[in-house]
């Protein structure tokens, strides 16, 4: 549960024990002129991500120029991605590496690791 300030008036929150950041994962050929995440704030670029993912409102957050592509799966994400559908996708999670295990990612980043970059850092 993310601490707001509406949920702080209700709840006596304790120090995080756990944090996460926003994580993205990018068609190279597709953002090869995008030089920063800033860049990514455009309503020229696409950012796809599940449905009902916990991601989203971070994702609008960052990125609130960038069109928002909903998908029901993690497949659907990769695959559009790859395809050139989207720039890029926007997920939560600990740490990349985590993210990246047992993930629809970790087969496309073995086939073909040239068609897509992480970014090695989370934001918030």
């Amino acid at each position: 549960m993310s601490i707001l300030p509406e949920r702080n008036l209700r709840v006596n929150f304790t120090s995080p024990y756990n944090a996460t950041g926003l994580f993205l994962v990018a068609n190279t050929e597709k953002t090869s002129e995008l030089e920063t995440l800033a860049d990514f704030n455009s309503a020229a670029v696409t950012i796809a991500t599940r449905r009902g993912a916990s991601s989203i409102p971070a994702i609008e957050n960052v990125f609130p120029q960038a069109m928002l592509l909903l998908f029901d799966t993690d497949t659907e994400v990769v695959q559009a991605v790859v395809a050139g559908g989207a720039h890029a996708n926007g997920w939560l999670a600990q740490r990349r590496q985590y993210w990246f295990e047992g993930h629809a990612w970790e087969e496309q980043l073995a086939t073909a690791p040239d068609t897509i970059a992480a970014c090695d850092d989370s934001f918030q």
